[in-house]
């Protein structure tokens, strides 16, 4: 890191710098030096480099936090920031997570966001992604469906559009040619969680992830929440989530003109033909019902194609951007207010925290003193370990069993083969 004019590592040299570090003030530097070195250890180059990047922090977008109060050196956000980081890093240890996630990489399992914490593989969808345990967490792009076994936990529900029917409700298990007419609305919003995943090979941080999701809101106000077919494409096609009908109380009309489809059936839900060619035509018309995304916001937009994963590094600034924000909204004839799944007691039954104001950000606070948060985490990680050591045993059996019979064709060509041979 010495000078380019210093010519030779002299002693002269060497008590120049002694007391005066020189770092390189590029970041091209670290990441040529990085590349070297990863070439020496045999290891991934590019994972390498974006575990650089990220300890560092400099795949942040730098944002100016918005003004805010300052009693002397304290700053609310930044220490919501380290609590919850710290926090991240002591479940890792408690619920040993590293174990859990090299043994999700041997198998290549992730998860359904939508279903819960039961094991899915992860490559052999859309996007054929390979899990490492010890990658950065934002390296790969991920679809919610397909989603590394990271521990998340949902804290909130934040509105993002709507889009009026009427829709098209057709029986697809069992089929049926016959459909329904149903009034409502399609409700998009954005499901926010906290969520534990590796920084790299060096530790482990907490990351604010966000995915898409919609709801029927009929017209007596009930609300199904929908899940997308599994092509991962939105194209407009609907099927409500199995659990939250079976929960449901739909007693009267829920607003269909019929009574052909009942609510047990596994129901596709799309826009009518007219319906849907008024939104292919008018290009405003997502102005119009969709809150408009923040520029400052990386990634503050809904997903058009595919539902993907947005993850960002618990920082001051997510914070600021994604629990402190006011997601409400309000369109002439609609309104929506966030859904908070987070503690809501009383502020005089609160423990004294850094976050002031009714604000998500509070009650993700009060849900880390009040051990909320260890108990969702520790029941995420109980129930996908069981059914991911079942999964690994029945992996290994089956390799043994494979590895057995190559073994006893190699014996059974050793003893049939012919003397002299």
């Amino acid at each position: 890191m010495i000078q380019g004019t210093d010519e030779g590592l002299t002693d002269t040299i060497r008590h120049k710098y002694r007391a005066h570090p020189e770092p390189q003030k590029k970041v091209a530097t670290y990441i040529l030096l990085v590349e070297r070195l990863a070439l020496l250890l045999g290891d991934d180059a590019f994972a390498l480099i974006w575990e650089l990047l990220e300890v560092t922090c400099l795949t942040a977008r730098m944002h100016r936090l918005p003004s805010i109060e300052i009693m002397g050196d304290v700053e609310p956000r930044q220490k919501l920031a380290a609590l919850l980081n710290t926090h991240a890093a002591h479940m890792s240890e408690m619920l040993d997570l590293p174990r859990l996630w090299q043994a999700a990489e041997n198998l290549q399992m992730g998860w359904d966001m939508e279903e819960g914490p039961i094991p899915v593989p992860v490559n052999g969808g859309i996007m054929p992604n390979h899990f490492r345990h010890d990658a950065p967490a934002t390296q790969v792009q991920w679809l919610d469906f397909e989603a590394p076994a990271y521990p998340s936990v949902p804290i909130a529900r934040l509105p993002n559009g709507m889009l009026a029917g009427p829709f098209v409700v057709a029986r697809s298990v069992p089929s049926t040619k016959e459909a329904e007419i149903i009034v409502g609305n399609l409700v998009i919003y954005w499901d926010l969680w906290l969520t534990i995943a590796p920084l790299g090979k060096l530790g482990v941080g907490a990351f604010l992830v966000r995915t898409p999701g919609t709801a029927l809101q009929l017209n007596d106000g009930t609300l199904v929440h929908l899940a997308t077919p599994k092509t991962g494409y939105w194209d407009m096609t609907f099927v409500p989530r199995t659990f939250e009908l079976q929960n449901a109380t739909l007693d009267g009309d829920p607003g269909l003109t019929g009574t052909g489809v009942g609510w047990h059936d596994v129901l596709n839900i799309t826009f009518s033909r007219d319906r849907l060619d008024e939104i292919e035509k008018d290009s405003a018309l997502y102005d119009k019902f969709f809150r408009k995304p923040r520029p400052h916001v990386p990634d503050d937009e809904d997903d058009e194609e595919m539902p993907f994963l947005r993850m960002v590094r618990v920082t001051p600034q997510s914070i600021a951007d994604w629990l402190e924000a006011d997601f409400t909204f309000q369109r002439p004839g609609f309104f929506a207010d966030p859904v908070h799944f987070v503690s809501s007691r009383q502020p005089s039954a609160e423990t004294t925290g850094w976050m002031r104001g009714v604000t998500l950000a509070r009650g993700v606070e009060q849900a880390l003193h009040e051990g909320l948060l260890d108990a969702w985490f520790r029941g995420w990680v109980t129930a996908y370990r069981a059914a991911l050591s079942g999964i690994e045993a029945d992996w290994h059996a089956r390799a043994e069993e494979a590895e057995l019979e190559l073994r006893d064709r190699w014996q059974a060509e050793r003893l049939g083969r012919p003397e002299g041979q």
